[in-house]
Order: structure tokens, then sequence, then C-alpha cells
């Protein structure tokens, strides 16, 4: 053996070589694609009972919505989308500070280079917010709160914060949840964090495209009125096991009444839905 290595050790070497070239070679080719991508992305990540979301922009903007219960379950799905040779996230947002929505989110900012952390402002006093904030010093990334009528842009796409209120008058985490609506490529997506009926009730959205389902498909809420409002083609669970009942059979029914094609994390997966402004394609990936 060692004589063969020795023998050929230019030859080998010369093919690793080259084997190195023309993944880099790839890499780049992909990479520029992706700039020039006119596609809108949104993976609805399977973190078991949590939330977390990743947009792809057009152009390549990459936003993240909530970050899980866990890290380990996060990065993992993270992994399955994001190059390796590409760790940048420019946004990440976080709907309220519970361990389901923000529990993956401190090991993402320690594994990923990140523009900015956007929130609503609210504190909890919990480990995980605690340690979320500790790394958000320690790396120097900026944190703002945002509010209804606050825009995000980028190119021709536009992330709008329809609650909470400037000044709220809620005590709830969950009625107080960042709600963002995404206009971009001809498609709309509503991202409601854990919002109840109260909360649903004074959104003006219109009709919808994908409606992340608000609470995880909570009874208390999906209202008639919320979901008729909205008629969604596409509504996506993010729901694990879990002891609540979630999704229950209340707020399936309701979004069946809407015409609703549901999706669901623990039966699913987790969810791609592309758009080129014309056609939805999902993709189940597990």
């Amino acid at each position: 053996m060692k004589k063969f290595l020795k023998k050929y050790k230019k030859e080998i070497t010369f093919f690793v070589l080259s084997l190195i070239l023309l993944n880099l070679a790839l890499f780049i080719h992909m990479a520029r694609l992706m700039r020039n991508d006119k596609l809108l992305r949104v993976y609805f990540l399977n973190v078991g009972q949590g939330d977390a979301s990743l947009i792809t922009l057009p152009g390549g903007a990459h936003i993240m919505v909530d970050g899980g219960p866990n890290p380990q379950a996060t990065l993992e799905e993270l992994s399955k989308i994001l190059s390796p040779f590409k760790r940048t996230i420019d946004l990440i947002t976080s709907s309220h500070p519970q361990q389901d929505h923000i529990g993956g989110l401190p090991e993402v900012f320690r594994r990923y280079r990140v523009g900015a952390y956007i929130s609503n402002g609210e504190k909890n006093e919990i480990g995980v917010y605690d340690a979320l904030m500790e790394v958000l010093g320690k790396e120097g990334i900026p944190n703002i709160v945002l509010s209804r009528g606050d825009k995000i842009r980028y190119r021709d796409s536009v992330i709008e914060v329809l609650n909470p209120p400037r000044r709220s008058i809620q005590s709830d985490l969950n009625e107080n949840s960042l709600v963002l609506l995404l206009r971009s490529a001809s498609t709309t997506a509503l991202f409601t964090g854990d919002i109840g009926k109260t909360t649903e009730a004074g959104l003006e959205v219109g009709l919808l495209n994908i409606l992340k389902v608000p609470h995880h498909g909570s009874k208390y809420s999906s209202s008639p009125k919320f979901l008729k409002a909205l008629k969604p083609k596409i509504a996506v669970i993010q729901v694990g096991e879990n002891r609540f009942g979630h999704p229950t059979k209340d707020a399936l029914k309701r979004l069946e009444n809407v015409g609703a094609k549901i999706f669901r994390n623990d039966e699913d997966g987790t969810i791609q839905i592309i758009s080129d402004g014309k056609v939805l394609k999902i993709t189940k990936i597990k």
C-alpha cells in the first residue's frame, strides 16, 4: 500500500485538488445564481412543538422568523437549506420571547453571521431570553424593536409589521406577538406568532396566499371571521408532539371550511414553498 501511495502520490494529489476546485467552481456558480434568483422561497422548519421559518427573498437575502424550542433541531434544519460556505442570515426576527419561539436562537447567533435582530421589545424572565440578550451584546448584533406600521424593504419585497401597536394595551405575550405580512414575487404570506382571536380581530390583511396558522392550531386562534377574510390558499401549522392537543379539531375544521390546503410539520416535515409570482410549488423535506 505504501509503495502504491508513493508511486501515485502526485496523481492522487492532483485528483483531490481537481475535486476541490470543481466543488469551489460549482459553489461560486450557485452563489451567482442565488444572487440573481427571482424566486421567493419560504421554509417552515420542522423543529417540534415550536415555530421557526426561513424566508429567502428574490435576490438572495435570508430572513429567519422565530427559532424553535431548542438549538439542535433548528440548526439541523437550517443546515439542510443554507450552504455551509455561506453562514449568513441577514435578519432574524422573533414573534415573542417564549421558549418554543426563541429557544434555538442563541446558538444560531453563535453559528451564523447575522445582520440584526428584530423583536417586539417584550421581555421574559426565562433563561433562554437572558442567553439571547447576552449573545446579542457579545456579538455586537443590533437589537431593533418594531411595531405596527414599520416596514422592512429589500428590492421589490416588503415585510410590514401589523402587530403589536406602538402602545400595546395587551398584557399577554401571545397577543403581543410580532405579526409580519410579507409581500414578494406577487405572493403574500402572514407570520402570526401565537396571536389569538382578540388580536386577529384587529388585523387588516386581505386575501392571502400563505398563512402560518396562529398558535400551533390552538382552538383560541384562527377564528371563522379571520379566516374568511384571508381565505388562505396554503395553511401551515408549526407543531410537534405536545400536551395541548394542537392542532385542535376545531381549528382544522375552520381551515378546511375556507378551502385552505393544510400542511403540518409533525406529519409533513419541513415545508418548502417556492413562488415565481405565478405558481406556488410545495415540497415536503423530511
